[in-house]
């Protein structure tokens, strides 16, 4: 066997940039997690204290995630134009002004006002997915991995810390004549700013722009470059990119999904993804709404939310470790059974506070197992030349379905409460159990 040659990202100067790129995506994603925290995990309330409705509670969680599904691409293509710097900038800081829209929404009690504000907010949870790809832009490619998922468990510190905001933000609220929740809403709008703020200031050199210069012969958002001594696989991409200039969106779209869904492999982790996204967004939105209707208070409701998000990043690294060494397959599959195990302790212990807060934790867990494996899974069963499009959809396919669970949950609750909201969402992993089976068979 040959050694591996040595690459552009290895020049001494680089990876001093990625040093200080790496640190200033940490501490930005710890900023703005605390944002993140705070309005993802009380939308709920926060829809239910602007329209006293317990059936639109969840509009919080479905505009907010199809907000994000509709600017992650532009987000995207805004940073192939410009760079990193300038769309993350400009995702964390529309995020903080969408806070300060729905604390406003808050104390007028209103609900434009307040979709206004949510659909401006999910720019910053579309900022959040796209930092872990920034922190690969110039990373040594036997270190990317290592990067992305340390950039993935930053999020960890805020968004736990986000949902305790209940207690200290109710005392600022009520000390400037707010609702208590606006308080930790205004919290969460410091954090956000100062996510923006860290970015716009400290990552440079701009990872994704440094990429592009070192690499000529790949695609600029002007459209494809010149190859040369291209093999057959690269003909075929070459072909396929040279029509991408004539091609709209739509049908850009529609040939990347054609891709994903005939390989099975990709098809499985596609759609495990989804349903993975949309089962926890289900069941996590409508929880504070749930504990609140017991008579619990915001405290108690921003602890159990709290060990929901460290399930969700806490463990990241240690996933990625078993998703290597087990494989993804194997590894989507135990996050699957932490799911199934976490919708049952919601179904057969709904009235039970520690049984509700056993089962959030354990559907974080799950989450972070079929996130961080199905998007290995993805990545390695595309064609390289479809692999950034085919993220790309994937983060607004998985945000698409949120918002749909999201939207459907408040009325599930109404009508089958809360263990009924668990049943429900149980049925949706049956789609992901025919395409295993079909997979391995």
């Amino acid at each position: 066997m040959s050694t591996p040659s040595t690459t552009w990202q290895d020049a001494p100067e680089l990876i001093a940039a990625q040093k200080r790129i790496r640190r200033t995506l940490l501490l930005a994603q710890v900023l703005g997690g605390i944002g993140i925290g705070a309005g993802v995990s009380m939308g709920s309330l926060m829809a239910f204290g602007v329209t006293g409705d317990e059936s639109l509670s969840g509009i919080s969680g479905t505009i907010g995630a199809l907000s994000t599904a509709l600017l992650a691409g532009p987000m995207v293509a805004l940073a192939m134009r410009y760079g990193r710097r300038l769309s993350l900038t400009a995702g964390w800081a529309m995020a903080a002004i969408g806070c300060l829209v729905q604390v406003a929404a808050l104390a007028l009690t209103n609900l434009p006002l307040l979709i206004l504000g949510l659909l401006v907010f999910g720019a910053g949870q579309a900022a959040n997915l796209q930092s872990r790809f920034a922190a690969a832009d110039i990373e040594r490619p036997h270190l990317q991995a290592r990067s992305l998922a340390v950039v993935v468990w930053a999020t960890t510190i805020g968004i736990v810390l986000g949902p305790n905001l209940a207690g200290p933000g109710g005392a600022l609220g009520r000390a400037l004549g707010l609702p208590d929740l606006a308080g930790a809403y205004l919290i969460g709008t410091a954090g956000l700013a100062g996510a923006a703020l860290v970015i716009g200031i400290g990552l440079r050199p701009d990872p994704l722009l440094t990429a592009q210069q070192h690499r000529p012969i790949e695609h600029s958002p002007a459209g494809p470059r010149v190859e040369t001594a291209p093999d057959s696989r690269r003909t075929a991409s070459s072909r396929t990119d040279s029509s991408a200039g004539r091609q709209s969106p739509a049908e850009r779209r529609t040939g990347t999904l054609r891709t994903i869904m005939g390989l099975p492999a990709a098809r499985l982790a596609f759609v495990a993804m989804v349903v993975n996204q949309t089962v926890m967004v289900t069941v996590m939105t409508l929880t504070p709404v749930h504990l609140q209707h017991g008579g619990h208070g915001l405290e108690l409701i921003g602890l159990t939310i709290s060990g929901h998000t460290l399930g969700m990043f806490a463990f990241s690294p240690l996933v990625g470790w078993l998703a290597d060494r087990w494989g993804t397959g194997r590894t989507t599959t135990a996050g699957f059974g932490i799911i199934l195990a976490a919708l049952l302790c919601g179904m057969l212990g709904a009235d039970s506070v520690p049984t509700v807060m056993v089962g959030l934790f354990l559907l974080g867990l799950g989450w972070s197992f079929v996130m961080i494996a199905g998007s290995a899974m993805l990545n390695s069963a595309v064609p390289e030349q479809v692999r950034a499009p085919a993220q790309g959809m994937l983060d607004s396919a998985t945000y698409l379905g949120a918002a749909v669970g999201a939207g459907s949950a408040g009325v599930i609750l109404a009508v089958l409460g809360f263990a009924g909201l668990n049943a429900v969402s149980m049925l949706l992993l049956a789609p992901v159990a025919v395409l295993a089976l079909t997979a391995r068979g």
